[in-house]
């Protein structure tokens, strides 16, 4: 009768085990037992590096060579043209270090995890669930495991590789390091939003629903206003109505979607009541207020069947209330059209009076206590007393961020199911991820279509991109006024508090373009006479 050996399941442990790829073994003077991280230049990647594996061209893999100031390995982005491979081979400890197959059909796997050390303890990424984040390796007990059961496995492929020297195929292991998923891995900002919150309820630093209201309807609708130089002051604004009658009427028509946006996120109540005589908000002092200087203000219908018919502020948000989805670009325009230039304000005491509004005074930001639109507004902000509202698509951009990164290093991953100890390798090189804009990065050539300029194309565009700024630039730019034009220099400081922003990338790119033909133009003027110097002067030349 045949005898049959049963493997233990320690006998693995102690005869498998990773090690840099058998291609590089005597190649590199890295150390053998560590895996390979290979560095890439070109968008077909992983055709170049098959063709390798295959003997078709020769093998030249490089590891990555950048390094930040602390001698860490520097990871680019793909945007940058970098591709990152993880690579490694699965061998027996016999002689000659042959490959161990890998039998999927019975549950075995290959992976490889990212690790990061956390105050001296190593922890792994888990990608989903309530516990979302970097988890020490530890099971229920706090005993220490290997791998987490519910740590992310990223994909680990073999393939065949053709020894340079004619010897026998050996099986090459790579993985995909995805560069890209920087921001996934950064630790949140704990209790980010809340303190936001609660520096504004203290009154330490402002409230960005009062910046909202300013720049994207009272600045705009200011600057439908010119500065008239025949007027003593020269800062005394008057209306004057554009060049162009239509864009006056598509950006007032904007302007009042704005308004009625911010007065669905920020003051429903307000909104709801339009169109009634505002009982419902009997007892809501500033509100109310608000409610009645939106009715207090006059403005141009500028229906062709009600030529020059004047509708109150109010009505024409009332009549726009089905269509404020159009201020995000996702409906179609409507039908109503009004003028914002010129303004007039009937007196609550004489309601035949009504008054041309002077902008200088009635379209003012500096104070919440303006008896104008802005201070309505922020005074039943204020009065509502609602928590800020972060849109979704910068929630995530609250992270804390180390000036340098975070430093993570890879391990290879081989399990052969729960009878098993998995068999992980050693530690790779650390590395951190680099940033998207970092200035020491590989530029690769972009061609960027620039989008259309007309207003409703430029509102279709999501807004996806979310930009927070300093505590420090939001102060220098809340302190930059037209005054500066004439010499004057910045306004007094203030407290002021990190902004987020959010743009669509394509609105970002057409300005970031004017930008930069605003500066070659700069160039131009300054240095157009250095052409001329080798013409006119001259230079000798030794022969």
């Amino acid at each position: 009768m045949q005898s049959m050996t049963i493997q233990s399941p320690t006998q693995t442990v102690t005869t498998t085990r990773w090690l840099k790829p058998a291609l590089l073994w005597g190649v590199t003077d890295q150390d053998m037992t560590r895996p390979y991280l290979a560095e890439f230049a070109t968008d077909n990647f992983l055709r170049d590096f098959l063709s390798m594996m295959a003997g078709e061209t020769p093998l030249t893999l490089n590891g990555p060579q950048d390094k930040d100031a602390s001698g860490v390995l520097k990871l680019y982005q793909p945007m940058h043209q970098r591709y990152y491979l993880v690579l490694g081979s699965l061998v027996c400890r016999l002689w000659g270090l042959p490959d161990h197959t890998v039998v999927r059909k019975n549950g075995e796997s290959t992976s490889f995890v990212l690790r990061r050390m956390i105050n001296g303890q190593e922890h792994g990424w888990i990608n989903d669930g309530s516990r979302k984040g970097w988890q020490p390796l530890l099971d229920a007990h706090n005993s220490p495991v290997a791998v987490l059961p519910d740590e992310q496995r990223l994909p680990l492929h073999p393939v065949q590789a053709q020894s340079q020297a004619g010897s026998d195929p050996r099986t090459i292991y790579y993985g995909y390091v995805s560069v890209s998923s920087r921001e996934k891995y950064l630790d949140p900002a704990a209790n980010a939003i809340a303190d936001i919150q609660q520096e504004i309820t203290n009154a330490t630093v402002g409230d960005p629903r009062f910046d909202e209201i300013a720049t994207r309807v009272i600045g705009a609708w200011r600057m439908l206003y010119v500065t008239n130089p025949d007027q003593s002051p020269g800062n005394t604004l008057k209306p004057e109505p554009l060049s162009d009658p239509e864009l006056l009427r598509q950006i007032s028509l904007y302007l009042i979607l704005d308004m009625g946006d911010c007065l669905q996120r920020f003051l429903p109540e307000v909104l709801n009541a339009l169109g009634t005589d505002g009982s419902s908000l009997n007892g809501m002092t500033e509100r109310k207020g608000l409610f009645s200087e939106l009715y207090s203000i006059y403005i141009a219908n500028s229906l062709p069947s009600n030529a020059n018919h004047m509708i109150t502020l109010a009505d024409a948000l009332y009549n726009l209330r089905d269509k404020l989805a159009v201020a995000q670009g996702l409906d179609d325009l409507p039908d109503n059209n009004y003028l914002l230039n010129p303004v007039y304000k009937q007196d609550s005491n004489q309601p035949a009076n009504r008054t041309q509004i002077i902008p200088s005074s009635y379209l003012d930001t500096s104070s919440i206590n303006n008896l104008n639109l802005y201070g309505a507004f922020c005074r039943a902000i204020k009065e509502a007393g609602r928590p800020i509202n972060i849109p979704p698509e910068v929630k995530d951009l609250l992270k804390n961020d180390p000036p340098g990164g975070d430093i993570y290093f890879l391990r290879l991953l081989y399990e052969r199911g729960p009878c098993y100890e998995p068999i992980v390798s050693e530690p790779g090189a650390s590395f951190t991820f680099a940033k998207p804009l970092d200035p020491r990065a590989p530029a690769r050539p972009i061609r960027i279509e620039l989008p259309s300029i007309k207003l409703k194309d430029l509102r279709q565009f999501k807004r996806g991109v979310g930009m927070q700024m300093t505590p420090e630039l939001n102060d220098v730019i809340n302190r930059v006024h037209t005054g500066m034009l004439q010499g004057s220099g910045l306004l007094g400081t203030g407290a002021s508090v990190a902004m987020i922003c959010s743009f669509s990338l394509p609105i970002i790119t057409l300005v970031a373009f004017i930008v930069m033909f605003l500066f070659l133009l700069l160039f131009n003027i300054i240095f157009w006479w250095l052409p001329f110097i080798r013409i006119c002067f001259p230079l000798p030349r030794s022969k």
